[in-house]
Order: C-alpha cells, then structure tokens, then sequence
C-alpha cells in the first residue's frame, strides 16, 4: 500500500496546526496508508511532541533530521528515502487531503505500466475559510521555465522502484517541483491524470512562495542547462516562442539561454 511522504518544519509556531489538519485528512481516508514519514527541521520540539501524543493513532513513524535544515529539497528527499512501500504519496505539511477516497482513488490509478499519477487540486487559505481555483494537472514543456500548470508534489505519487534515481534538486528552492516533473517526464513519459480534486494547497504568508528571495531567471538558466539534450532550435520554439508571444520581458534570460552551448 502507501507511504505517505510529509517534510515537515515548525513554520514560525503554526507547524503543529497545519500538520494536525493533514493527519485529520489522512485519519479519513477510506483506504489508510500503511506508514506516514515525518522528515522534521524543526528547531523545537512541537512536530515531535504532536507525532508522540498521535492523536488520530495513525501508523507515524518520525525522523528528526538536522542535515540541510531550511532546504525543502533535502528534507522531502530523506522522507522519501525512509519509506518502505511501493507506493509512496508526498503530501506536504500546510495541504491537506480534499477527498475522504483520495488514497483509494490514486491506488486504483496506478497499473502495471504506471509510474507515477498526478492529481486535481484547490487551494484554501490559512484557515480553510474558503476553497478556489479548481486545477486539473497538465504537463507543459514550458514548465522548465517556471509554467507549473500541475500544481505543488501534494497532487503527486508515484512508484518507489521506478523513481530511485529521481531527487528533488536543492539547487533550486523554488523550481524544485518543475525540474522534479520535468526528469520523470524524461525518465517515464506523461503521468496518468486523476482528474477529482483530491488535495487543497493552503496559500498563506509563510510558504516558501511569498518568502523567496532569489532570482527566478537563475533557477530557469540552471535547468535549462542541466537538460542540455534539449536542442536550440526546439527549446525556443516549444518554450520560448509561445513565452514571448505573451509580451513577457525575457530578454536577459534568452541571452543567458542562447551563450550557453546546448549539444
């Protein structure tokens, strides 16, 4: 059955409530995960004390993990590598399960050929007040330059054997999910699509989104380059043509695209 991947961190004290409302959600599953990985940075000691005192008595299995604190990358990493199942679901910390039959419908979703499933989601605020913008995953190869048109891991699981070699790049704190689906497109072709919204992303003033303070433009080039198979000539028509039809200023990141010599 499933493994159930959460990186977790204290989140400026709010940690305890987001990670309690996405244990509720998985204590509601129809089909319950047979383990759920806590990967904790915390500083303090409350994701810890909330898995001891395991209120829903869910099968949690926590790991403390000091190395690479404040990377996300590294920490969903070494959840992942804690799993046992073949199945694993990532789910992060802030979102939360929308749908009572979420598990069971990504485990009927998965066949014999099937690597990894992608699902629908909305989004919440930070007190689930209100639930918006529906979104039914869609691979595009723009998503090399940041057009996520799939939505965050939590609408992903996939199959442990077939992803051994695929990590989440800590190069790239804010495109880690794009360079993520776009190397197991590579590697396995378009996902299978579960069109339900089954997971909530929680948007609020702490996700790593509203506090980036890097440059996008060097994340973009950095994937680019490290996906150099990609020919010039099909990177700017698949990628950048349609970019610049929609009157985006990107002219100093296609002069960094075009000095670098693509095989």
């Amino acid at each position: 059955m499933f493994s159930i991947a959460i990186p977790t961190w204290e989140f400026h004290g709010k940690g305890k409530y987001f990670l309690y409302d996405l244990l509720e959600s998985i204590r509601d599953q129809t089909l319950p995960p047979s383990e759920i990985i806590i990967s904790d940075h915390s500083v303090n000691n409350d994701i810890y004390d909330m898995c001891q005192n395991n209120y829903f008595n869910l099968p949690i299995k926590y790991f403390r993990f000091d190395k690479y604190r404040g990377s996300p990358s590294h920490n969903l990493n070494h959840a992942i590598y804690q799993c046992s199942k073949e199945l694993i679901k990532i789910m992060f910390q802030d979102d939360f399960f929308d749908n009572k039959k979420a598990l069971e419908t990504f485990y009927h979703a998965f066949g014999i050929d099937t690597s990894w499933v992608l699902c629908g989601s909305n989004l919440t605020n930070h007190n689930r007040s209100i639930f918006y913008k529906k979104m039914i995953p869609m691979f595009d190869r723009r998503i090399l330059l940041g057009v996520n048109n799939i939505s965050s891991p939590s609408v992903l699981a996939f199959k442990k054997t077939k992803f051994r070699g695929i990590k989440f790049d800590a190069s790239l704190p804010m495109m880690m999910d794009c360079d993520f689906y776009y190397h197991s497109f590579l590697t396995h072709g378009k996902p299978k699509i579960i069109t339900q919204t089954l997971v909530t992303n929680r948007i609020h003033e702490n996700q790593l989104s509203n506090n980036y303070n890097g440059d996008i433009k060097e994340e973009i080039v950095y994937t680019l380059k490290k996906y150099h198979s990609i020919p010039c000539v099909k990177l700017f028509v698949l990628i950048l043509m349609p970019i610049i039809k929609t009157g985006i200023k990107i002219r100093s990141l296609f002069l960094n695209i075009i000095n670098y010599r693509f095989n």
